[in-house]
């Protein structure tokens, strides 16, 4: 994987360079032009050749860039690259309509209702619960398996024919093969640079379809290794959790491992197709445990739990279709004598907190006094 990933980034720089390296100029010419064309070089400088090296074929890119600034005469040859003046295709970038990579609905003029806007709150709430969980430094050994980014900076350059069909009959006749490269006069001299860079431009291009399909053959072979390393330590085990979000990304390492029992906690907050995700026709019991009468699950997409009601949970579903179920009669969360003071009282409790949070101004400290059963005070009213 790293062989290839060092080629894929060796052909991507190429393929964004908008000048000719010295490898890439050797690769073009055949030995005897280049050692030719270097030779003529040495004898343009005469006896002021400076730090220049007398073989050619230790020229590296530093050297090459001054021979390429002197024979073409002009101090930055990448402005000699024939970019299309207007770029078909891909996506226009954000600056280009005044907005950031952050910018949300608001910014687009999309207006959203208040039941919408609690759901995005109460989303976002959630995912800093998460994030703040996750936030440790990326070392060395992480990122070198982290996915693979290569950012490319400059245009594309056009395919070789069709920048022919662009060019003067006079310089379509040009073959620099042929050619004293330093017999040429200075616009022959730029137009071969630039098939130079249209030739190296299109060798690199042409094999990234490649590299990218052993790429993917090689990230398959390793994901089916991985898959049977987990597989074979989880056989060993007899109870094996994960999160929802898990159960979606190891549903081939799951239909494997085909679990028997699959139990699901706090079930009336998970999607109902993330439960199904980890079924399979092995799959002889299913225990759901949750309380529908609290939160229901999230979706990314609002609108799709306001009008297609995908937030309503398999186990919500069950019951509501009249499923067998049993309820709890102890909680197990709250010391007996604070569950008798509140018991009793609980329509005041919850309307003396209600009218509590409802004040604009913020809460810094409450405290409740219970009312006798049955009297609610006008001002909570």
């Amino acid at each position: 994987r790293d062989i290839l990933r060092d080629e894929l980034v060796k052909a991507m720089k190429q393929v964004d360079s908008h000048t000719v390296s010295a490898a890439q100029a050797k690769s073009l010419m055949s030995e005897q032009q280049f050692e030719e064309f270097y030779q003529g070089f040495m004898d343009y400088l005469g006896e002021d050749k400076g730090d220049f090296p007398e073989d050619p074929w230790v020229v590296d890119d530093d050297v090459w860039s001054r021979v390429m600034k002197e024979w073409l005469g002009m101090s930055d040859p990448s402005k000699l690259a024939p970019v299309p003046k207007r770029q078909e295709g891909g996506l226009p970038s954000f600056k280009k309509f005044g907005l950031d990579e952050e910018s949300d609905d608001d910014d687009l003029g999309l207006a959203k209702d208040g039941d919408e806007e609690e759901a995005e709150n109460e989303m976002y709430e959630r995912k800093l619960d998460v994030d703040n969980e996750q936030t440790e430094q990326v070392d060395e050994k992480r990122k070198s398996r982290m996915d693979f980014f290569q950012e490319l900076e400059y245009a594309w350059l056009p395919y070789l024919e069709e920048y022919y069909e662009t060019l003067t009959p006079e310089m379509r006749s040009l073959d620099w093969r042929q050619e004293d490269l330093w017999r040429l006069h200075p616009q022959q001299r730029r137009e071969c640079y630039r098939q130079w860079l249209l030739e190296a431009h299109e060798e690199a291009r042409g094999i990234l379809p490649e590299l990218a399909h052993l790429l993917e053959r090689n990230a398959e072979s390793r994901a089916a290794l991985d898959r049977d390393r987990k597989l074979a330590v989880l056989r060993e085990m007899q109870v094996v959790g994960m999160t929802t979000t898990a159960v979606s990304k190891y549903q081939l390492l799951l239909k494997e491992l085909r679990p028997e029992i699959v139990i699901v906690e706090e079930a009336a907050e998970v999607l109902e197709a993330h439960i199904l995700t980890a079924l399979h026709p092995r799959t002889q019991h299913v225990v759901l445990i949750g309380d529908h009468q609290q939160l229901r699950p999230s979706t990314a997409v609002y609108r799709l739990s306001k009008q297609f009601h995908l937030d309503v949970s398999l186990f919500e579903r069950l019951i509501h279709n009249g499923a067998s179920h049993v309820t709890l009669l102890q909680q197990r969360r709250m010391h007996p004598k604070i569950s008798r003071l509140i018991k009793p009282r609980r329509a005041e409790f919850c309307l003396a907190l209600l009218a509590v949070l409802s004040r604009p101004s913020p809460v810094t400290s409450m405290s409740f006094h219970f009312l006798p059963q049955g009297t609610i005070p006008s001002s909570v009213t």
